[in-house]
C-alpha cells in the first residue's frame, strides 16, 4: 500500500504530542533547585559552567543539572508558609494544590549559596562578618523548620588568603556552622571551582529533599488510618515520591507514587470529584509508567512489562468512570488521551528490539490505534450530545473562540486544586458541578458543549491513525493485517469528512487486496463505502460496477440491502439525475473482479 496516500490523509505535523499537554513539572524529571545570592555578576558564568543533562520526552534538549535561581539579597527569597505539624480537625477541600509543583520546581530553593566577595569582606570587616552571622542564624532551627540548606562561598583571586582560616573559624565558633558548608571559590580556577561547588550544592539540595520526605512520612502515619484524610495521604505520598525524584532515587519514587495511586483509587467518588480523581490518577500513572521505562532497575524488558501492567490497571479502574452523561465526550477524550500518552512513551523511550517481541501491548502502534478508536467514540458522543449547539448559529458565533479543554493541564492562575473548578466565577470548567453562586449551570453546559463542537475531531482521529500506521509500517511484513485495518478506518473517516477522493484511493487498494485474499465479509464493508464514494463523486460507471459486485452471491449482505441495491441500479439506468448522477453516454460493459 502507498504510504504517501496515508500520510496525505491528515495534513498535520507529527508534533501534536499529548505528553506536551502535561505541565512541565509533571512531564520532566525535576532538577534540584538552588539559589545564588550576592555577587550577581558571577551568576550567569556559574550557570553556563554547570554540567548538562538531557531531558526525556522533549527531544535532544539539554539543561544544567541543577536549576539556578538568582537573588541579590537573602531578603528577596520567596516567603514560605509554616510547616503543618498535625492534621487534627483538618478536612481537605481537594487532593493536590494546583501551585505546589510550580513553586517547588521553579521558586523554592532546596539550598541557598551565599557568594561572599573576599575583598568586600576585608574592606567592611566586622560589619560584613555580622551580616554573614545573621544570615546563618536565619537558616538555623527553629527559624528554618523546612531545613533549607545554606552554603557560604568565599570568592577570591590568586592564592588562598592568609586570613581565610581565621575568619572562617571565627564564624564557625560564633554560629556553630558546619565547615562542610563553607566553600573557598578561586576565580583563577573557575571551571574546577564551579564543578566542586555544583557537587556541594547538589548534595545539600538532595539532603533537603530527603529531610522533607522524612517529615512527610511521619505525617503519613497520622493520615493513613483516617478514611476522611485519604486525599491528604494521596497528596503526601505524591510529595514524598516527587522529593525522591529530585534526588534521582527511583525505588522510593516508585513506591510512594504507587501508594498515591491506590489512595486516589480508594477515595469515595461522586459527580463533583470524579474528574479531579481522574486528572490526579492520570498524573501519577504517567509518572509510574515513565519511571518504569527509564529506571532500568532490573532490565529494560522488565521495566516495559511493569509499565504495561500499570497502564492496564489504570485503564481497568477508570474506563467506565463517566462523570455526567451529558458530557460523556469528555470521558472518551480522556481515555483516548491515556492511550496516546502511553504510545508516545513507548515510542520515545523503548528500544525497537523490545517492541517487536511477543505481546501487541508492547507496540506503540497498538496504543495510537486504541487512542483513535476512543477518539471516534468521542466524536460520536459529541455529534449526538452537542447537536443543539451545532444547529444554533448564534451560540456558535458567540463561543467560536473557545477551545476544547486540556484535561492534562494545570491552571496555576485560576485553580486552587488540580482537577477542580477554577476560582474565578466567570471561567467555565467541566470537571465538577458548579457552585450556586458561579456561572449559571445551563450557561456552563452550553459553553462546555460549544467547546466540544469547536473541536476538529476528524483531524485528531486521522492524526492518530497515521501515527499508528507509521509505527506498524516499520515492520510491515509482520503487521500487514493491522496496517490494512488502519487504512480501512482512515478511509471511513475520510469519507465521513467528505474527502471522497482520498478515501476512494485507499479503498481501491483494499479492494484489490481482499479480492485476492478471499474475505467476503470484509469485502462487503469495503464495497459499500466504495459505492458511496463513487456516488458522491458522480462516477456513474464505477457506481454500477460496485453495485454488481455487492450483488454477487458470495458477498454476505442482507436481503433488504440487495433489494435496495437492485432498485438503485434500475434508478441509475432509468433516471440517473434523480441520484445526482450524470447519464451514461455509451453502452456500459460490466467488469467484475473474481
Amino acid at each position: 500500500f502507498r504510504v504517501a496516500d496515508v500520510r496525505g490523509a491528515a495534513n498535520e505535523p507529527a508534533n501534536k504530542s499529548a505528553m506536551n499537554k502535561y505541565p512541565r513539572e509533571i512531564l520532566l524529571k525535576p532538577r534540584p533547585v538552588v539559589a545564588l545570592i550576592g555577587s550577581m555578576d558571577l551568576h550567569p558564568t556559574i550557570k553556563n559552567k554547570l554540567s548538562m543533562v538531557e531531558l526525556e520526552c522533549v527531544g535532544n534538549t539539554q539543561v544544567p543539572s541543577i536549576s539556578i535561581l538568582s537573588y541579590e539579597s537573602v531578603d528577596d527569597l520567596p516567603k514560605r508558609k509554616d510547616v503543618r505539624l498535625t492534621y487534627d480537625a483538618y478536612y481537605p477541600e481537594g487532593i493536590f494544590k494546583a501551585n505546589w509543583l510550580h513553586k517547588h520546581v521553579n521558586l523554592y530553593p532546596a539550598a541557598v549559596t551565599l557568594l561572599v566577595d573576599w575583598n568586600e569582606l576585608v574592606r567592611l570587616g566586622a560589619q560584613k562578618e555580622a551580616e554573614i552571622v545573621s544570615i546563618i542564624e536565619m537558616f538555623q532551627k527553629p527559624r528554618n523548620p523546612r531545613q533549607i540548606r545554606l552554603i557560604i562561598c568565599f570568592v577570591y583571586n590568586g592564592a588562598l588568603p592568609l586570613a581565610y582560616e581565621d575568619k572562617v573559624s571565627a564564624i564557625r565558633r560564633t554560629t556553630g556552622f558546619s565547615d562542610k558548608n563553607i566553600f573557598a571559590f578561586c576565580n583563577d580556577e573557575f571551571d574546577h571551582a564551579v564543578h566542586r561547588l555544583e557537587q556541594l550544592m547538589t548534595d545539600q539540595a538532595h539532603q533537603h529533599y530527603k529531610d522533607e520526605g522524612q517529615r512527610l512520612k511521619k505525617l503519613l502515619k497520622e493520615t493513613s488510618s483516617r478514611k476522611a484524610l485519604l486525599p491528604v495521604s494521596a497528596r503526601n505520598n505524591f510529595k514524598v515520591a516527587f522529593y525522591a525524584e529530585f534526588r534521582g532515587d527511583v525505588q522510593p519514587a516508585l513506591k510512594y507514587y504507587t501508594l498515591a495511586y491506590y489512595n486516589i483509587r480508594d477515595i469515595p467518588r461522586d459527580n463533583s470529584s470524579v474528574m479531579e480523581l481522574k486528572v490526579m490518577a492520570d498524573f501519577v500513572n504517567f509518572k509510574l509508567c515513565k519511571l518504569h521505562l527509564t529506571s532500568n532497575i532490573r532490565t529494560a524488558d522488565y521495566g516495559l512489562q511493569e509499565a504495561i501492567n500499570q497502564f492496564q490497571r489504570h485503564y481497568r479502574i477508570y474506563k467506565d468512570l463517566i462523570v455526567q452523561s451529558d458530557f460523556e465526550f469528555l470521558h472518551w477524550s480522556w481515555i483516548s488521551r491515556q492511550y496516546q500518552v502511553m504510545g508516545e512513551l513507548i515510542q520515545q523511550l523503548v528500544s525497537p528490539a523490545l517492541i517487536t517481541r511477543t505481546s501487541s501491548f508492547r507496540h506503540p502502534g497498538f496504543y495510537f490505534l486504541s487512542a483513535a478508536t476512543y477518539a471516534v467514540e468521542r466524536k460520536k458522543m459529541a455529534l449526538r450530545l452537542c447537536a443543539d449547539v451545532r444547529s444554533n448559529e448564534t451560540l456558535r458565533e458567540r463561543f467560536k473562540g473557545l477551545k476544547p479543554f486540556n484535561l492534562g493541564g494545570i491552571d496555576v492562575q485560576s485553580q486552587k486544586y488540580v482537577g477542580k473548578m477554577p476560582i474565578e466565577k466567570d471561567v467555565d470548567h467541566p470537571l465538577e458541578h458548579v457552585a450556586e453562586d458561579s456561572v449559571d449551570e445551563a450557561e456552563r453546559a452550553i459553553r462546555i458543549k460549544c467547546r466540544e463542537a469547536n473541536a476538529n475531531h476528524s483531524k485528531q482521529i486521522l492524526r492518530l491513525l497515521r501515527w499508528a500506521y507509521e509505527q506498524y509500517s516499520s515492520n510491515a511484513s509482520k503487521n500487514r493485517r493491522s496496517i490494512i485495518y488502519i487504512q480501512f478506518l482512515m478511509a471511513q473517516e475520510l469519507f465521513q469528512e467528505r474527502q471522497f477522493e482520498q478515501a476512494k484511493q485507499i479503498l481501491d487498494d483494499l479492494e484489490r487486496f481482499y479480492s485476492k485474499e478471499g474475505w467476503p465479509p470484509v469485502m462487503s464493508n469495503i464495497l459499500q463505502t466504495l459505492l458511496n464514494c463513487c456516488l458522491s463523486m458522480n462516477l456513474i460507471n464505477e457506481s454500477i460496477d460496485r453495485i454488481f459486485q455487492l450483488l454477487l452471491p458470495h458477498i454476505p449482505i442482507g436481503t433488504d440491502l440487495k433489494k435496495m441495491l437492485q432498485h438503485d441500479l434500475i434508478q441509475i439506468q432509468n433516471d440517473p439525475q434523480s441520484m445526482n448522477l450524470s447519464p451514461l453516454n455509451e453502452t456500459k460493459v460490466i467488469r467484475l473482479l473474481p
